[in-house]
């Protein structure tokens, strides 16, 4: 009798709840011990390793819950490949069936090939040139409001997120053309300047954050290192995702957000494979006015190169070299001295002529970028008046939020006469105000029906005051001085609030509520005599 005769595996069965749980903690610690054997065979030290893999995934909560949202999509997946096994099916899975279909496809072009006929794809030198930026964005030419991402290839973009063809720039007689200030000023910030390819850029590449002062002063920096021969690499948009890559290395908690998002932004050109990056600490920024009493950062921005230095450990390991010279840019020669001692350290064949002619090109452009914003808003108020319209400048893009501004007020006796008019759906108020408080203005528009939503602004921080608030109805009460994105986020509450409210009220008769509504009207506490700009700081 033969082996295969004599020797029969059978799954085991009337198996206790010990032995089963026991046998299954064995498959897992024989698992890591045969995983164990084949990284010391590589050269790695298993304990080394299996720690990086736990606190790489559970060590933060954004962490955390991006390794449950993998292990819940790879959960259903065995779930699914376990039913096709029990019917004796063979599953190649998600991956194999993309990798079947790559060659499914290489063998059709194959086939029909006629041995003449040129690909259409980009060649590989063009792909090593290949660039996009990506942006997100909300449409906010309905009450859909979708998230959009933008993919930029330069000569052309790519739209997705859209639930019609307007999101992605269709239908454009159905959407009247108002002039967007933040719009333009950040695609003449960014989109404006194209980086030199690896071939033109004899002294390679040259990585800057998109972050503190380095946003504003893009297209001088930009201009100074293309004109020495560098690609400049700039950081990828601020996000949640930015912020969370440079997280870890955070060293104080009591920094504002802005300085922990340079953070994020220094690791996101790490990752990209910057090896140079280019960071300085500015104390004094270009006089803009003569008789302006100061043009210095504050202690933060100023200093917080070094902070970035000494902080992101990343910086040593993956042997970037970060230059955080210390400079006065109102100060020309003494800028161009700092610089060239600084990069001809590591650039031995940079001359100070070369960086005082770049140095000139990077003032003029940085004149000609502010003359280019100066002579748009120009263009916004002619279009204003030309076409009786009332513009207002604000610290937030209302548009991106799907928000429509439909009146604003300097007292609280305006902002009554405008509530009347207007019928706003959310009415941002001051709670000092000249002539009448925000307080008593709210409470002689609920007198008189109004049941718009209110969001307080105030540098009082009174229980009294909050209690009052709530008591008339008020769904946000924010501290002065805030970031703008805290407002944005008060009003996105709400619109999530008032989309909730759709399916247990009819809002407008038909059971919609037109979200780009969501801000109605703007209450300021303005110094009109002074001309101040109205500010939410």
């Amino acid at each position: 009798m033969s082996i295969a005769n004599r020797v029969h595996i059978t799954k085991r069965t009337g198996a206790s709840g010990g032995a089963q749980l026991a046998s299954r903690l064995a498959a897992i610690v024989v698992a890591l011990a045969a995983s164990g054997l084949v990284m010391l065979f590589m050269g790695y030290h298993p304990l080394e390793i299996f720690g990086k893999i736990i606190t790489s995934s559970l060590s933060t909560y954004s962490r955390f819950g991006e390794t449950m949202n993998k292990t819940i999509l790879l959960t259903m997946l065995s779930l699914g490949i376990s039913v096709a096994f029990r019917m004796k099916f063979w599953n190649i899975g998600a991956e194999g069936q993309f990798y079947m279909g790559a060659f499914g496809a290489a063998l059709i072009a194959q086939s029909k090939w006629d041995g003449h006929s040129a690909s259409t794809l980009i060649s590989p030198e063009e792909l090593k040139e290949f660039h996009y930026e990506t942006e997100l964005t909300r449409c906010g030419q309905c009450s859909n409001n979708c998230l959009l991402t933008i993919n930029d290839f330069g000569s052309r973009r790519f739209v997705s997120g859209n639930r019609c063809e307007r999101g992605a720039g269709g239908d454009e007689k159905a959407v009247e053309k108002i002039p967007n200030m933040y719009d333009y000023k950040y695609r003449r910030l960014f989109a404006y300047y194209k980086p030199l390819s690896e071939e033109e850029a004899k002294r390679g590449v040259v990585g800057l954050p998109r972050a503190l002062n380095m946003y504003e002063n893009y297209p001088f920096w930009f201009t100074f290192f293309t004109k020495l021969g560098f690609r400049v690499q700039i950081s990828t948009r601020s996000s949640k995702k930015t912020f969370e890559e440079g997280m870890e290395t955070i060293p104080s908690e009591s920094v504002c957000y802005p300085a922990k998002l340079v953070h994020g932004h220094i690791m996101n050109l790490i990752h990209k494979g910057i090896k140079t990056i280019f960071y300085p600490c500015v104390f004094y920024e270009v006089q803009e006015q003569k008789h302006a009493d100061n043009h210095y950062n504050c202690p933060i921005v100023t200093s917080y190169p070094e902070t970035i230095k000494h902080n992101v450990e990343a910086l040593e390991e993956e042997h970037v070299t970060f230059l955080n010279p210390f400079l006065n840019l109102d100060h020309e020669e003494s800028v161009s001295k700092e610089l060239f001692k600084t990069l001809s350290e590591h650039y031995p064949d940079l001359t100070q002529e070369e960086v005082k002619e770049a140095l000139d090109a990077a003032y003029a452009e940085r004149s000609h970028y502010r003359e280019d914003v100066r002579h748009h808003g120009d263009e916004i108020l002619d279009w204003l008046q030309k076409n009786h319209r009332k513009g207002i400048v604000l610290a937030t893009d209302w548009q991106s939020l799907g928000c429509v501004v439909v009146g604003e007020a300097a007292n609280g006796e305006e902002g009554i006469l405008q509530a009347e008019a207007c019928k706003p759906s959310l009415i941002i108020t001051d709670l000092k105000m000249p002539k009448m408080d925000g307080l008593e203005m709210i409470s002689r528009l609920r007198e008189a029906g109004c049941e718009a939503y209110v969001i307080i602004l105030t540098a009082y921080d009174s229980f009294t005051y909050a209690q009052t608030a709530i008591r008339l109805g008020a769904v946000d009460f924010l501290l002065k001085p805030f970031h703008d994105r805290d407002l944005e986020n008060a009003v996105l509450a709400l619109q999530k609030k008032i989309e909730g409210q759709k399916k247990s009220a009819d809002v407008n008769g038909d059971g919609m509520l037109d979200v780009s509504d969501a801000v109605g009207i703007l209450i300021y506490y303005a110094k009109q005599a002074s001309g101040q700009t109205p500010s939410f700081s």
